[in-house]
């Protein structure tokens, strides 16, 4: 959960890099980043988006809950069991 947080975050930062230069409001709001070269703002802008996503799409692999085992009956007797 923390880790998809993290990667929505990351990836509305890096969002908002690569949007700095086209939206004159953000220039606006933040000016202390127009003393940086465009080029740094968009690598690093894509470089957030990609761990955001990286981390977001990681994080919805944990949390699968392995399934039960199920007996295997031959016959009458109980031979093993699987997971169902």
């Amino acid at each position: 959960m923390v880790n998809k947080l993290l990667g929505y975050i990351l990836a509305l930062v890096g969002l908002l890099a690569l949007a700095y230069d086209r939206v004159p409001q953000l220039q606006q709001f933040l000016p202390f980043l127009a003393e940086q070269p465009k080029n740094y703002l968009t690598i690093g802008g894509v470089i957030l988006v990609v761990l955001g996503l990286f981390f977001v799409l990681s994080g919805g692999r944990r949390g699968h809950r392995t399934g039960r085992e199920v007996p295997i009956y031959h016959g009458r007797n109980l031979v093993g069991y699987r997971k169902g």
